[in-house]
């Protein structure tokens, strides 16, 4: 091999090492173990913690062309974290990364035109970087609407809009508690008119990507979150699932590119003639940053039940509430 050639697969080799991602990939340990694909679903990978990334050390060898990727499985192996940093200049300045993030959680939501709990609210969570601009920041339940709000509801001693929710016969309901007692949210666009079936779509390919693909519970059969939720009448699979992925930008296009590209999406929609009476058009992740810039300085707003139940807490581990 030519030296030149030589340095070019080498250097090929090093960028294959480092991942998609840049995460570690080790030397297989027995040079002549393959993946059996026609086993089905196989464990290729074991977990360790670095510093605030996750490290997957590959025990049989895969052989990708440069510049692709291939989806490995991931099954029941323990893998700790604390922290999940898809996107960070100090650390990715020159691998910016896009992030992509999922998970399935307890039944909540019906299916369209389904009258009861089948799935999770399973939000799905992506961010783009931009270069000057603020990154853009997309974070949404697949259902009409979060179940916190309808908790917000209750102890306002408010109704909620219509669309959100039916009761336990499967009849919209516009009462926090018909929801709460037996009911269940809707997906998200409600009805069919709203184009209900497109949040049952979303909300389908978060569960089968958190967990047909991953072995989890999916659907009615997630563990619940809180005691007072039913526990599922049979296990189809392990805990609640997650899908989590990253983009390398430069294997598309030129990182500096891509990003100056969004600062531009982003300008171009923030510029778009208003609809009258509202305040213009919002860059998803504006809404999140301009509460969090207005709660540093004003704190949290908090209603009056909130205050009471924290009172309350207070009297009972013997912590004064309040200023």
């Amino acid at each position: 091999m030519r030296p030149q050639a030589r340095r070019a697969a080498e250097a090929d080799l090093a960028e294959a090492r480092m991942g998609l991602a840049g995460a570690y990939v080790a030397e297989p340990k027995q040079a002549d173990k393959k993946m059996d694909l026609g086993r089905g679903l196989q464990a290729v990978a074991a977990g360790g913690e670095v510093g605030e990334l996750f490290r997957y050390d590959i025990a049989m060898p895969v052989t990708l062309p440069r510049r692709q990727s291939a989806m490995l499985p991931i099954v029941n192996q323990e893998v700790k974290g604390q922290k999940v940093s898809i996107y960070n200049p100090s650390v990715h300045a020159k691998h910016p990364l896009n992030g992509l993030r999922m998970t399935n959680s307890t039944k909540l939501v019906a299916p369209f035109h389904g009258g009861e709990r089948m799935l999770g609210t399973n939000p799905i969570a992506i961010a783009f970087p931009g270069l000057e601009e603020p990154p853009i920041v997309i974070d949404f339940a697949t259902s009409a609407t979060a179940y916190g709000k309808i908790e917000i509801a209750k102890r306002r001693g408010s109704k909620i809009p219509s669309g959100w929710a039916v009761d336990a016969s499967g009849t919209p309901t516009e009462q926090p508690d018909g929801m709460i007692q037996g009911g269940a949210l809707l997906p998200l666009g409600s009805f069919a008119e709203l184009s209900g079936h497109k949040g049952f779509c979303l909300a389908a390919m978060v569960d089968v990507l958190c967990c047909v693909l991953s072995g989890a519970n999916w659907g009615p059969f997630a563990p619940p979150f809180a005691l007072r939720q039913e526990i599922p009448a049979r296990s189809v699979g392990q805990g609640i699932g997650h899908f989590f992925g990253a983009l390398r930008i430069e294997a598309f296009i030129d990182e500096t590119e891509f990003k100056r590209q969004i600062d531009d999406w982003i300008r171009t929609f923030r510029a778009t003639r208003p609809m009258p009476g509202t305040e213009g058009v919002r860059i998803p992740g504006d809404p999140e940053r301009e509460a969090e810039a207005d709660r540093s300085v004003n704190g949290i707003p908090l209603i009056e039940p909130v205050i009471r139940d924290l009172e309350e807490i207070g009297r009972i581990i013997g912590a004064k509430f309040g200023t």
